[in-house]
C-alpha cells in the first residue's frame, strides 16, 4: 500500500505551509479493500486538528460540510470551489480566499492587515487599492502586468499556472507556492526560512535541495507505484513475484537506493541507515560523543547541546565569556574553565558585574586611630587643630573632635552623646557622615583616619587635588582654592550595638530563662561579618565652606540593614541644617543601601553640602595667611626668646630703650563702678638673633662692633612688652582726663612719665597671651650688604598686622609658635645719669655733685676704640641772673650734640634764648625747632638710626639704635637739663666723661682724662679741675654747629672760675648777696628736696636770683632719683604652682607665698575675676567658693610693693565639673579643648547611662530616653535606672519593644515564609513557581507561566504550553514527538526499543511521529499476512500458470486502490527538517526539557 503523510505548521509569518510526505513502501498487497479503508481512515485520523493560526487548506475539493469556523489569525482556503454558503464572516486578521469565483459583490472592503485574495479572475477594476501589510493574490491567472513586485514578507500566490517567466526572486521568508504545475525549471533555489509546496506534482528533477532545520523532513512525491503480478505457487509455500518489479515501489527506506537481484532486491543505505530496508537510524549518541551536556541524534550526526561555558562539536571547547564582556565596564573578567569571574578595578568595588566607584580618597597619609586612640569606650574623642577656622553655618571653629561613632564636633567641649540624636536637639556645630551608637574595632583593618590638608603645606598632595577636583565640579565656577581640608575616615567599622543586643537577649531571656519570645533574637545573634566604611570631607576657602560625603562599601544583612538607625548631615545647632535622604529613619522600605543612594554631584555614594557660603574675611583667616607667609621665611637655626621686658609698667615709662607703640583706655568693658583698664604697649631693642649663612667680611679692624652687630647679621628681634594699669574713675582724675583727650602714644608715655610716682600702684606686665600679652617682633635684612634692605616700615607693619589679626581671631595660640610670648625674667634696667640746674651732675654710677665750666665738653664717649661710636658732647654759658643788680657766677647748660653708631650725621639741641625754643641740627644743617618742626611732624622723626621725640614743647628724646643710648633734653627756665640712659649689658666699663666710668663703683667715677683719679669725697675746686680735663681740645671733633664767623674759642673760656658752695656752706646769706626773704623762700624749698641736694638747689637759687629756679631744679633732681630707685626696683616674686585643680561645689582654699627681693612690704589683691563674691583673699589665703558650670576666666592676683611695683600670679585653673561618678582628663594643647587659655575644663566621661558635658544629664532625663518612652524610665537611688514593661501589644524589655511577632505568636499565619515587621508582618513565598496569592497574602499561589508568557516553549512549532504546579511543561502537537535539550518536538523512535513493537516476524520502520512494521526479508503482505516469496522463473508461465479471475479482480484492487490513495492524501504530516548527514554544532546552551 502507498501512504502518503502530511503535516502543517505556521511559518514565522504567520502563513500555512502544508508539506507532504514521501509515500512509505509496504511491500506487496493484495487485501485491496483491506488497504483502502485503511487509507481512508488514515486521512481523517492523522489530520491535525485546526488550531488557531494553523494554515486550513483542503485542495482536493469543497471543504467539509463538518469543517469548524476559523478563528482569528487562522487562513482560510477553499481552492475547490467557491465558499460555502454557511461560512462563517471571517474576521480582522484572518486571510480571505474565495478562488472558484470573484468576490461576492457584498464582499465589505478589506481593512488594514486583511488578506485580499480574489482567486477566480483578475482583481476587479474597483478593486480597492491594497493597503500596508495586506498580502496580494490574483490566483486566476497570471500576474497582472503591473502587478507590482513582492516585498519580504507578502505572500506570493500564482495558482493558476507557473510563475510568470518576469516573477522576482522570492525572499527571505516569502510564501512560495506554484499549485497549478511543477516548479518552472528556473525556480531559484529557496533560502532557509521559506516554506516550500509543489502540491501539483512531484519536485522537478533539478529542484535544488531544501535547505534549513533538520528537525523536519522536506516532502518528496514518489511516482505511483506499479502493481506487480503476483501468484500462489502450486505448492502452497508461498507467493511467486517477479524480482525485477520488486524496486518500483520503492521499498526501500530513508532515501535509500533500491536494487533488484535475481532473487529479490537489496538496499543501498545513505549514511546515517542501516538494515534490511535501511529503515535503522543509527543511534550516533550511543558512544556518549559529548563531553558535557546532552546529546540529540541526528541523521548521520550528533548535536550537543552544552551547558554554559563551553562550546564545540563535542562541548570539550571553553567558551571565553570575557570576549562579549560579561563584566560591569569597570571590572576585570578572567576566563576560566567552564565559567568565568569578574572583579572589580581599583579604585571600584562590587561583585565584578556591579561596580560602584570607590568614593572615599586613600588613607594612605593620614594618620591611624584604633580603640587605644580613643580616652573612653563609649563617648571618645581625637582632637584635631588648624590654622584657618572651620566653618559650620554661622559657627566657627580651629577645633575638631573626632569621635569613632561616626560624627564630627566643632564645639568645645564637644557633645557627650551616644545616640545619634534628633536635630533639633543638637546645639553645638557638629558634622555626622555616618553617626550611630558605638561602632567597634572588630577587624584586624578596622581604622579611624583623619588628615589635616592645609594650604602651606599640602597643596601637591593627590587627595587635595582630589578635594578641588570635586568641589570644582559640583560649584562649576572657577577652580576651587581651598584653605584647608579635614579628611577623616571611618574604615570597617562594625555596627556594635544590635548584635551586642540580640545575642544578649538570646542568650540570657530565651537559653537560660525560657521566655520564648527572645527565641526570636537567637537568629539575628551573628554578626555576619558586617561592616561599613564612611568618610567625610570639611573644606573651605576664604568665601565657602563644604562638606563632602563619601560612601564606601557596606556589608550588613538584611534585616540589620531595614532597622538601622543612623544620623547623616551636619548643623551649626543655630539655625543651619541639613540632612542626607536616608537620615534618621528606622526603617527602609527599599533594598538600596545608604552607600548606593545616586548623590547629587551625579555619583553613587557621594553628596556634597554647603555649609556656608559668602563668609566675611575673619580675623583668623587673616592669622592664617600670615602665618603661611611666615612659613616661607628661612627658619632660624637658634630658638628665639622674648624675656627683656620691664617688670612694670612705671620701668617701661621711665626706660628709653623701649617705645610705646600703641594703649588703650577700655572703656567700653568697665565695670558697674566705671573703672576699667588703660593697656600700654612698648617694643624693646632689636638684637641680632641670626647672621648670614656666607657674612661679609669685615673691612676694617676698629669695624668689629659694627660688622658683628650689622653687616652680618640677617634677622633681628625685639621684645614687645604690654601692660594694664587699673583706671580708677575718681581717684585716677589725671589719668581720666588723659583718656578722655586722646593723647598720642608718645605724648601719652610723657605725660605717664610725670605722674607714675605719684600712684601707689604701677601698671602689670600682661602675662596671658589671651588678655594682650606682648610677643617678640622679627626683622630680616634681605641683602647683607645694605642696612636699610630691612624695609624696616614694611616689616614692622607686618609684625603689628599679624599679632593683631591673630589676637582678634583668637587664635593666639598658634602666633606664639612663631613669636614665643615675653616675659621680664631677664631684664636688665637701665643705666642713668642727668643733669639739673646750674649744672649739678649725677654720674651713672649715682655720684651727684655741681661743675661750672664755661666751654664744650665731653658728658660721655667711649673709652675703647672696639666700641661703637658713642660721644654726647655738652656746652655751657654764663648763667643770667633775674636781679640785674646781681652778676652770676656760674654757668649752665645751653647745648647738647649727640654721634653714636653707625650713623654718618650728629644730633644738636641747643638753646634759642630769643623764642624760649630748642633748635634741633643736624650737623650745622638746622632741622627746625620744637615749636614748629615738630609740632608738623607729629611730634616725632627718624634720621638714619636716630629717632627724635618731641611730647610737650619744651623737650626733647634722641634715641640711637645701634648704640641703645638715648638722651632727653628739657628747656627750663633758660637752661637745659638733661637725662640718659645706657644699656648695662652693653655699655659697662667703656664710657667716661663727665658722668663717670660706668661700672657700678662710685669710688673711681672721677678719672681725669690723662687718667688720674680723684676720689669721690673730693671738694668742688677739685672736682672742677676734674670736669675742665673733659673740655674739648683743638684735637677733638666738635659735633656743635657754628654761626657764621664763630668757632670753639668763642663758646670756650677756661680762665672762668665760678663761685663754689662750699665756700658759703656757714654763711648763707652772703651767698644770697644779702636778700634774705629769697634765702627764706629758697630754704623752705630746698630743704623738702633730697637732702643731697639741699646746697645746690640754694645754690641755684642765689645764683639766678629766682626761686623758680631752685624748685625746678629740686623737683628734677627728686624726679630722677625716683625714677633710678624705681628703674632699679624688683617686684615681688610669687612662689606658686603653675596648676591648681578645683571641683565644683566645693570650697577651695589656697596659701599664697611671695616675696620681695628689695624687702620691700606687699599688698596682694585679685585682678580677676573682679567683684566675683564667690572669691576673696583673707589675709594670704584664696578662697573661693566654687561653683557648677562656671564661666571660663583668668584668675590674676596682684602683689604690689611700697615702691609700687606689681606682679601677678595667673595660674592654669584645671577645673573639674563631673557628676555622677564620671572620670575626667585634660588635653592642654593651646587651642584644643582650652575654654580660656589659663581655664581649662576636664572632659568628663559619663558612666553607663549618663550623658552630658558635666554628666549630669540622667537616664531617663536624656534625650533620646533610654526606655521605649520617658514615661517608662524610673531612677534608683544609685544612679542606675529601669524601664516599666512594653505597652500592650508588644514585646521587650522596655527599653526596646518590639512590636508583637506574629511569626512567632501564631504558628501557621503564612503557609510558607513569615517575616516580622514593625508593625505587622510579611508573608513570603520561597517555592519556586509560588507567588503570595493576591487574594490572600497569607497563601501561596501557582504562578500561571503559561499565562505569564515566561516559559520556554515553542511557538514556531505550535507546542502547547501546559501549567503544572509550581511549573509548567511543553507537549508537541502530535504524538510520536519528545522535546529534546534545545526544546523542540524531535521524532521518538519506536524502533529503538528492545522489545521489537512489530513482533518477530516484522521489521519496525520509524516513521515521522509514528512506525510501521514490514515483512521480514524474502516475504511479502498478502491479506495483512506476511508470505513468503517465491522467484518466478522464465517458464514459470508454463510450469505454474496463474488463475485469470484471480489476476483480474487483483488488478481492478490495485488500480482502485492506486486511485484512492492519490485522492484520499493525507492533508497533516510532520516535518522536522531536512537530516543531514554532517555533524552539527550546538545551537542553543539550553538545559534538557522538563518533560521529553
Amino acid at each position: 500500500m502507498l501512504r502518503r503523510r502530511a503535516f502543517c505548521f505556521l511559518t514565522g509569518v504567520a502563513l500555512a505551509l502544508c508539506v507532504c510526505l514521501p509515500p512509505q513502501a509496504q511491500g506487496y498487497t493484495t487485501d485491496i479493500s483491506a488497504e483502502a479503508t485503511e487509507s481512508t481512515d488514515s486521512a481523517s485520523t492523522d489530520s491535525p486538528f485546526e488550531t488557531d493560526g494553523a494554515t486550513i487548506d483542503w485542495t482536493a475539493g469543497p471543504a467539509p460540510s463538518d469543517e469548524p469556523a476559523p478563528t482569528d489569525g487562522a487562513t482560510i482556503d477553499w481552492t475547490a470551489g467557491p465558499a460555502p454558503s454557511d461560512a462563517p464572516a471571517p474576521t480582522d486578521g484572518a486571510t480571505i480566499d474565495w478562488t472558484a469565483g470573484p468576490a461576492p459583490s457584498d464582499e465589505p472592503a478589506p481593512t488594514d492587515g486583511a488578506t485580499i485574495d480574489w482567486t477566480a479572475g483578475p482583481a476587479p477594476s474597483d478593486a480597492p487599492a491594497p493597503t500596508d501589510g495586506a498580502t496580494i493574490d490574483w490566483t486566476a491567472g497570471p500576474a497582472p502586468s503591473d502587478a507590482p513586485a513582492p516585498t519580504d514578507g507578502a505572500t506570493i500566490d500564482w495558482t493558476a499556472g507557473p510563475a510568470p517567466s518576469d516573477a522576482p526572486a522570492p525572499t527571505d521568508g516569502a510564501t512560495i507556492d506554484w499549485t497549478a504545475g511543477p516548479a518552472p525549471s528556473d525556480a531559484p533555489a529557496p533560502t532557509d526560512g521559506a516554506t516550500i509546496d509543489w502540491t501539483a506534482g512531484p519536485a522537478p528533477s533539478d529542484a535544488p535541495a531544501p535547505t534549513g532545520s533538520d528537525v523536519y523532513t522536506t516532502a518528496q512525491t514518489p511516482a505511483p507505484p506499479e502493481v506487480v503480478t503476483t501468484a500462489t505457487n502450486n505448492d502452497g509455500d508461498g507467493i511467486i513475484v517477479d524480482p525485477s518489479k520488486l524496486c518500483d515501489s520503492a521499498p526501500c527506506k530513508n532515501g535509500a537506493t533500491c536494487r533488484t537481484t535475481s532473487t529479490y532486491f537489496e538496499c543501498t543505505c545513505v549514511p546515517g541507515y542501516n538494515g534490511f530496508l535501511c529503515e535503522i537510524d543509527i543511534d550516533d549518541c550511543a558512544t556518549n560523543p559529548c563531553v558535557r551536556g546532552s546529546c540529540i541524534d541526528r541523521v548521520n550526526a550528533y548535536q550537543c547541546v552544552c551547558p554554559a561555558g563551553w562550546s564545540g562539536t563535542n562541548c570539550n571547547t571553553d567558551i571565553d565569556e570575557c570576549s562579549s564582556s560579561p563584566c560591569h565596564v569597570n571590572a576585570i573578567c578572567s576566563n576560566t574553565p567552564g565559567s568565568f569571574s569578574c572583579a572589580c578595578r581599583p579604585g571600584y568595588y562590587g561583585d565584578g558585574y556591579t561596580c560602584i566607584e570607590q568614593m572615599i580618597l586613600p588613607t594612605d597619609n593620614g594618620t591611624k586611630l584604633t580603640t587605644y586612640d580613643f580616652n573612653n569606650y563609649t563617648v571618645s574623642y581625637v582632637t584635631i587643630e588648624t590654622e584657618a577656622p572651620f566653618i559650620i553655618g554661622s559657627r566657627e571653629s580651629t577645633v575638631c573632635k573626632i569621635s569613632k561613632d561616626g560624627y564630627l564636633s566643632f564645639s568645645n567641649p564637644p557633645y557627650q552623646l551616644t545616640w545619634p540624636t534628633w536635630y533639633t536637639y543638637l546645639v553645638k556645630p557638629m558634622v555626622f557622615p555616618y553617626w550611630s551608637y558605638r561602632y567597634s574595632f572588630a577587624y584586624p583593618d578596622s581604622a579611624v583616619y583623619y588628615e589635616l590638608l592645609e594650604s602651606s603645606q599640602h597643596s601637591n598632595t593627590q587627595n587635595w587635588k582630589k578635594v578641588v577636583e570635586i568641589i570644582t565640579s559640583f560649584s562649576g565656577g572657577d577652580t576651587y582654592n581651598p584653605l584647608n581640608a579635614l579628611i577623616v575616615t571611618w574604615n570597617k567599622m562594625q555596627p556594635y550595638s544590635y548584635y551586642y543586643y540580640y545575642c544578649h537577649y538570646c542568650n540570657y531571656y530565651y537559653k537560660q530563662l525560657g521566655y520564648s519570645w527572645a527565641q526570636y533574637y537567637c537568629k539575628y545573634c551573628d554578626p555576619k561579618q558586617e561592616h561599613i566604611s564612611f568618610q567625610a570631607i570639611v573644606t573651605r576657602n576664604e568665601s565657602h565652606s563644604f562638606v563632602i560625603f563619601n560612601y564606601g562599601q557596606f556589608e550588613m544583612s538584611e534585616w540589620r540593614w531595614w532597622y538601622y538607625y543612623v544620623a547623616a548631615g551636619f548643623t551649626d545647632g543655630y539655625q543651619k541644617f541639613d540632612r542626607l535622604p536616608f537620615s534618621y529613619y528606622w526603617w527602609r522600605s527599599n533594598y538600596v543601601t545608604d552607600n548606593k543612594v545616586m548623590g547629587n554631584v551625579g555619583k553613587v555614594g557621594r553628596h556634597v553640602r554647603i555649609m556656608a557660603d559668602s563668609i566675611p574675611p575673619s580675623d583668623k583667616l587673616k592669622c592664617k595667611k600670615w602665618m603661611d607667609n611666615e612659613r616661607k621665611r628661612p627658619p632660624l637655626t637658634t630658638k628665639l626668646s622674648c624675656r627683656t621686658c620691664p617688670r612694670d609698667m612705671r620701668q617701661a615709662v621711665l626706660d628709653w630703650r623701649y617705645w610705646p607703640y600703641e594703649y588703650s583706655c577700655d572703656k567700653k568693658n568697665q565695670n558697674e563702678k566705671g573703672n576699667y583698664k588703660l593697656t600700654m604697649c612698648f617694643r624693646g631693642r632689636f638684637e641680632c638673633v641670626q647672621n648670614f649663612t656666607n657674612p661679609p667680611v669685615c673691612p676694617y679692624p676698629w669695624w668689629n662692633w659694627y660688622c658683628n652687630r650689622f653687616m652680618r647679621c640677617q634677622f633681628y628681634a625685639a621684645p614687645r612688652c604690654c601692660y594694664k594699669l587699673k583706671v580708677h574713675w575718681k581717684k585716677d582724675g589725671q589719668l581720666v582726663d588723659y583718656c578722655d583727650a586722646g593723647y598720642s602714644v608718645w605724648t601719652m608715655r610723657w605725660r605717664l612719665r610725670n605722674i607714675m610716682f605719684d600712684r601707689r600702684q604701677s601698671g602689670s606686665l600682661i602675662k596671658s597671651t589671651v588678655q594682650g600679652a606682648g610677643h617678640s617682633m622679627i626683622l630680616e635684612r634681605t641683602n647683607q650688604n645694605y642696612w636699610w634692605w630691612i624695609k624696616y616700615d614694611e616689616q614692622l607693619r607686618n609684625e603689628t598686622y599679624g599679632y593683631d589679626v591673630c589676637r582678634a581671631g583668637k587664635v593666639i595660640g598658634k602666633y606664639k609658635k612663631f613669636r614665643p610670648k615675653c616675659n621680664s625674667r631677664d631684664y636688665t634696667e637701665p643705666a642713668w645719669g642727668f643733669n639739673r640746674g646750674d649744672p649739678h651732675i649725677s654720674t651713672i654710677d649715682g655720684i651727684t655733685y655741681s661743675f661750672n665750666g664755661l666751654c664744650e665738653y665731653y658728658m660721655i664717649r667711649n673709652s675703647s676704640q672696639s666700641a661703637p661710636m658713642l660721644e654726647l658732647q655738652a656746652r655751657t654759658g654764663l648763667a643770667k641772673s633775674l636781679n640785674p643788680n646781681v652778676t652770676a657766677s656760674a654757668t649752665v647748660f645751653i647745648g647738647f650734640a649727640l654721634k653714636a653708631g653707625s650713623n654718618n650725621c650728629s644730633i644738636s639741641v641747643l638753646l634759642n634764648t630769643s623764642s624760649n625754643d630748642l633748635d634741633v641740627y643736624i650737623d650745622n644743617e638746622l632741622l627746625g625747632s620744637v615749636l614748629t618742626y615738630f609740632s608738623e611732624q607729629e611730634n616725632s622723626t627718624t634720621i638714619e638710626k636716630y629717632t627724635l621725640k618731641s611730647n610737650d614743647n619744651k623737650s626733647i628724646s634722641i634715641s640711637e639704635s645701634d648704640t641703645g643710648f638715648s638722651v632727653t633734653v628739657d628747656r627750663v627756665l633758660s637752661l637745659l637739663q638733661a637725662s640718659v640712659q645706657l644699656d648695662q649689658l652693653r655699655h659697662a666699663n667703656e664710657v667716661e666723661g663727665l658722668m663717670g666710668n660706668f661700672n657700678g663703683n662710685k669710688t673711681d667715677d672721677f678719672k681725669l682724662r690723662n687718667g688720674t683719679l680723684f676720689p669721690g669725697n673730693s671738694s668742688e675746686r677739685d672736682l672742677f679741675h676734674f670736669g675742665q680735663s673733659w673740655a674739648l681740645q683743638s684735637s677733638d671733633v666738635s659735633h656743635f654747629p657754628y654761626p657764621a664767623g664763630k668757632t670753639r674759642a668763642d663758646f670756650c673760656n677756661m680762665s672762668f672760675v665760678p663761685v663754689f658752695v662750699e665756700d658759703y656752706k656757714d654763711n648763707l646769706l652772703d651767698l644770697f648777696h644779702n636778700n634774705s626773704e629769697l634765702m627764706t623762700s629758697a630754704n623752705k624749698t630746698c630743704w623738702n628736696a633730697e637732702q643731697s641736694i639741699y646746697l645746690s638747689c640754694m645754690y641755684d637759687a642765689a645764683q639766678l636770683q629766682s626761686l623758680d629756679a631752685a624748685e625746678e631744679a629740686s623737683l628734677a633732681v627728686s624726679q630722677e632719683v625716683s625714677a633710678k630707685a624705681v628703674a632699679s626696683n624688683f617686684a615681688p616674686e610669687f612662689n606658686m604652682p603653675t596648676n591648681i585643680t578645683v571641683h565644683s561645689s566645693t570650697t577651695f582654699n589656697l596659701t599664697i607665698n611671695v616675696t620681695d627681693k628689695d624687702g620691700n612690704p606687699i599688698v596682694l589683691s585679685i585682678q580677676e575675676p573682679s567683684n566675683d563674691t564667690s572669691m576673696w583673699l583673707d589675709g594670704n589665703v584664696l578662697v573661693w567658693q566654687v561653683g557648677i558650670n562656671t564661666s571660663a576666666f583668668n584668675l590674676t592676683i596682684v602683689a604690689t610693693d611700697s615702691m609700687g611695683a606689681p606682679t601677678s600670679w595667673t595660674p592654669v585653673v584645671l577645673y573639674i565639673d563631673c557628676e555622677n561618678g564620671a572620670t575626667h582628663s585634660f588635653n592642654y594643647t593651646t587651642g584644643e579643648t582650652v575654654v580660656g587659655e589659663n581655664f581649662y575644663r576636664a572632659q568628663c566621661s559619663c558612666p553607663s547611662g549618663y550623658q552630658g558635658d558635666r554628666c549630669d544629664v540622667t537616664p531617663c532625663s536624656a534625650q533620646p530616653n533610654p526606655c521605649y518612652n520617658a514615661s517608662m524610665c524610673h531612677m534608683y537611688s544609685n544612679g542606675s535606672y529601669y524601664c516599666d514593661s512594653c505597652p500592650d501589644g508588644m514585646v521587650g524589655d522596655g527599653q526596646v519593644c518590639e512590636d508583637t511577632n506574629e511569626c512567632l505568636e501564631t504558628p501557621g499565619i503564612c503557609q510558607e515564609q513569615c517575616t516580622n515587621l514593625v508593625p505587622g508582618y510579611r508573608c513570603n513565598c520561597t517555592t519556586p513557581g509560588f507567588r503570595v496569592s493576591p487574594s490572600n497574602s497569607s497563601l501561596c499561589e501557582d504562578i500561571d507561566e503559561c499565562a505569564t508568557g515566561d516559559n520556554r516553549c515553542r511557538a514556531d512549532q505550535n507546542q502547547t504550553c501546559v501549567n503544572t504546579n509550581g511549573s509548567y511543561t511543553c507537549t508537541c502537537p502530535m504524538a510520536g514527538f519528545k522535546l529534546n535539550a534545545l526544546y523542540e518536538c524531535q521524532d521518538i523512535n519506536e524502533c529503538r526499543n528492545p522489545t521489537n513493537p512489530c513482533g518477530g516476524d516484522y521489521i519496525c520502520v520509524n516513521d515521522i511521529g509514528s512506525y510501521s512494521c514490514e515483512c521480514a526479508q524474502n516475504m511479502i503482505r498478502v491479506n495483512g499476512k506476511c508470505e513468503k516469496v517465491v522467484i518466478r522463473s522464465t517458464d514459470s508461465a508454463t510450469t505454474a500458470p496463474i488463475d485469470d479471475s484471480s489476476n483480474t479482480v487483483l488488478i481492478i484492487s490495485l488500480v482502485i486502490g492506486g486511485v484512492l490513495l492519490m485522492t484520499v492524501i493525507v492533508s497533516v504530516a510532520i516535518i522536522f527538517g531536512v537530516r543531514t548527514r554532517v555533524p552539527v554544532e550546538g545551537l542553543f546552551d539550553l538545559p534538557s526539557p522538563e518533560n521529553e
